[in-house]
């Protein structure tokens, strides 16, 4: 059997949805945030100070830039790029950003969804490492 593109979006969003780790962290993450836009303005600011080219989706409206757009398109030292969500505390992703995470995923970028600012702080410390 044959998946067509969108069989195969779709497929990798339902699997990586159902992931026991995924529930965990939205559920039982005792540092995740209250408020998104804080965490956002918090992981904004941590790559103004980095001197990382950072673009951030407003919050204003549903989508500004297409359906399942991620908050931030973070561009690190030694061409790393991070696709990141931001979520806080008790929300999860919606169907249309799983199926952006997974193709993007596919295509061989980094994407990920963080609940605060320890795991961005987490997150970019492990990509920003030099390969050993």
């Amino acid at each position: 059997m044959r998946f067509t593109e969108r069989e195969y979006r779709d497929y990798e969003a339902r699997r990586m949805s159902r992931h026991p780790n995924w529930t965990t962290r939205i559920l039982n993450n005792p540092i995740a945030c209250e408020q998104e836009s804080e965490l956002q303005q918090q992981i904004a600011t941590h790559c103004q100070i980095k001197e990382w080219y950072c673009e951030r989706s407003a919050m204003h409206k549903p989508t500004t830039n297409g359906t399942g757009s991620l908050d931030f398109k973070i561009a690190m030292p030694n061409g790393k790029m991070l696709w990141l969500e931001t979520k806080r505390r008790g929300s999860k992703t919606t169907p249309a950003q799983n199926n952006v995470i997974a193709h993007l995923r596919k295509l061989g970028h980094w994407a990920e969804v963080v609940w605060s600012f320890e795991e961005f702080l987490k997150l970019v410390n492990q990509t920003t490492q030099p390969p050993k």
